[in-house]
This record gives structure tokens, sequence and C-alpha cells, in this order.
């Protein structure tokens, strides 16, 4: 947070590498005081489409003042297919969009783009969270019209 502050940037996310629900709450609320005190906003995300670890990222969500939830679908012990994401998540977008929280995947690891388009297409109300460099990497770079996020990334 210090270091976004002092270069000047205004959003920070945080995601998997630093999985807030395994951090105790009062963490969590000095964590989202100081990106206050330092005019920094919050965005959180995690990996895995389970339910009980969705609305636990909306309850963190609502705690920092996060609008949004990124989630990568995939993880390391479980690989995802799309009818699969589409059932898991039917239920949870209505909470998310009920709370005024945006749900985004993204198009990270191994799920394609065009299958990362071919699910938003399933389910409208999900959000897609662009990641090009991995597009780029793979040589495939998305079609999906559903992109409410561009991510970018520090590569050096």
């Amino acid at each position: 947070i210090d270091k976004a502050a002092e270069l000047g940037v205004r959003l920070v996310q945080i995601d998997d590498n630093l999985p807030l629900h395994t951090l105790p709450s009062r963490e969590v609320t000095a964590l989202a005081s100081h990106a206050r005190d330092k005019a920094i906003e919050l965005e959180i995300g995690t990996r895995g489409i389970q339910p009980d670890l969705l609305r636990e990222y909306l309850r963190l969500a609502s705690s920092v003042g996060s609008p949004l939830v990124r989630t990568v679908l995939d993880t390391g012990s479980h690989h995802v297919d799309p009818d699969e994401v589409v059932s898991a998540l039917k239920a949870i977008i209505p909470e998310y969009e009920r709370a005024g929280v945006s749900l985004a995947v993204e198009n990270h690891d191994r799920v394609a783009a065009r299958t990362l388009a071919q699910i938003i297409e399933r389910q409208p109300r999900l959000a897609a969270l662009e990641a090009p460099l991995r597009a780029l990497e793979r040589g495939t770079l998305s079609e999906a019209d559903a992109r409410q996020h561009m991510h970018t990334i520090d590569v050096r």
C-alpha cells in the first residue's frame, strides 16, 4: 500500500498470492484502513469457484470496500470445465448483484480466452477480466465483448 501511494497508484488488487481469507479479520480491517488513509482503493481476488469461498470473498469485498472480486477458475488441484463454472456460479452471481459487487473471472493459466468468452455468453452477468499478457503468451486474444476490467502486471 505504501509503495502504491509512493508511486501515485490509486488502486491495488490483492489476489490469491495474498489470500485474504486466511488472515485474521483484524489484519484485513487494518489493511483496509491503511489503504483508505492513503486514498487507495482495493480490489480483491481468489482462485476457485467453490460457493463457500466465493461467499467468503463477497463478505471480504464488503469489508474492504472492493467493488470487484476476481477469481481464477482453476485451482492447483482442480481444473474446471465450462459447464461446471456456469453451474457453480448460477446461485452465487445473484448474491454478488444484491451486494453491488462484480464477480469477474480471469483468463489465467489454462483457461483460454475463447473458453472464457463461451462461459460469459452462458452467464452474461459474470464479468471478464482480461489478462492480456497471458493471452499474448499463449498466442490467443479474447474476442469477448464482456470485458469489464483490463488487468496488467509488472513484467521485468
